[in-house]
């Protein structure tokens, strides 16, 4: 498990610290709540001196970064001055105001993903079917760079929007999501160099800029060869990252019924939730809820829905690359986003698993493959 040492000295952070007191433990680093403290104060005092902390950004946001980098100041620093020029070239402070995104539910048909509702812990559920993306169709209703665009608006939403009303239901601090991916009707190929760079695009946003904000998620309907790459590539892995990440074959609801309860759980995954993704259920959508826990949000028409985080620019070039690669693409890059903000080489995490994939794709177009698919 990853480690951090003492702080030194406490100290007592000069900002918000919404629902301080109700963290008691220590935290996967071994660090007490008075310890991590003082480590987002003395974080916040650097930031302050080169101009770049707002009164706004509170002790939670601070912390992530921090623990994205194992609590290195001079690391967590260098991350977050990177992160001011990202929020600079996209504009992203007002993002959720300027950017309409129109094709929404065209989009969303050709990429079935979205919120619904929160998990047993409260965090909100975040749903990607893979198995039923339309890469052709999702050409002719955007372009590359609107999605882009629109996968950070739906993080600024998560951010600003999502997480906010899940604590004040929750009466604590919920800074992550959990993410279901449905990988059954994935088809498989082997990857190019152009798709592994695109693969890094993507990923490298996440990681950059939106630390630790994936709590768990469980991969679904996953054919052998999903559950086989799994199996070399884990090791690579450290305990905590391994924990995060759940792959399960067709028998998933008990499960995901451990993490999810049946009245949370869409109907067409085995709950008794009514609604689609396109609805985007959840208590961040109900105006009357968000009224009476004093929240004062805008309903932001154009970030009504959740974009597919790793999948923006792995669709990049379309014409370079071949469509069958997109879903698995996106597959690889979601675990990608959950192993490296807690590995501390997460690129040869993924190199391993891609050259792992490359070596038993040959497999798929044999009569193994047949037999595996005939069994989901």
């Amino acid at each position: 498990m990853p480690s951090a040492p003492s702080p030194g000295a406490p100290l007592r952070f000069q900002g918000h610290i919404p629902f301080w007191g109700v963290e008691q433990d220590k935290d996967e680093w071994g660090l007490t709540p008075q310890e991590q403290e003082t480590y987002v104060e003395q974080f916040r005092r650097v930031l302050e001196s080169k101009h770049a902390w707002a009164k706004d950004q509170d002790f939670y946001l601070l912390r992530r970064f921090l623990r994205a980098r194992s609590y290195d100041l001079e690391k967590a620093t260098a991350m977050w001055m990177n992160n001011v020029a990202f929020k600079k070239e996209f504009n992203v402070d007002t993002i959720l105001e300027d950017f309409v995104f129109e094709e929404r539910e065209p989009f969303l048909e050709a990429y079935p993903q979205g919120y619904h509702k929160c998990d047993k812990l409260g965090r909100p559920v975040y749903i990607q079917l893979l198995g039923k993306v339309n890469v052709e169709a999702m050409k002719k209703v955007t372009t590359e760079d609107r999605m882009i665009k629109f996968h950070i608006q739906e993080y600024e939403r998560c951010r600003k929007v999502i997480l906010p009303v899940c604590s004040k239901l929750a009466g604590r601090n919920i800074d992550q999501t959990f993410g279901i991916m449905d990988v059954k009707g994935v088809g498989l190929s082997h990857f190019t160099g152009e798709v592994k760079r695109l693969l890094g695009l993507i990923t490298k946003y996440d990681q950059d800029n939106y630390p630790e904000m994936l709590g768990h998620i469980c991969v679904i309907n996953a054919p052998w060869v999903f559950r086989m790459i799994w199996a070399v590539v884990r090791c690579y892995l450290d305990p905590r990252t391994q924990s995060k990440i759940e792959i399960l074959d067709s028998n998933y609801l008990p499960a995901l019924l451990k993490w999810v309860d049946k009245e949370s759980l869409p109907e067409w995954l085995g709950g008794s939730s009514h609604g689609t993704l396109i609805e985007d259920i959840g208590p961040w959508s109900n105006g009357r809820l968000m009224a009476t826990l004093g929240l004062k949000v805008e309903d932001h028409a154009s970030s009504k829905v959740s974009f597919c985080r790793k999948f923006a620019a792995s669709v990049g070039s379309w014409k370079s690359w071949n469509v069958r690669h997109a879903p698995f693409v996106a597959f690889l890059s979601y675990i990608y986003h959950a192993a490296s903000v807690y590995f501390s080489n997460a690129h040869e995490f993924v190199m391993c698993a891609l050259s792992t994939f490359c070596f038993t794709n040959r497999a798929c177009h044999g009569p193994m493959a047949a037999k595996g698919s005939s069994a989901q």
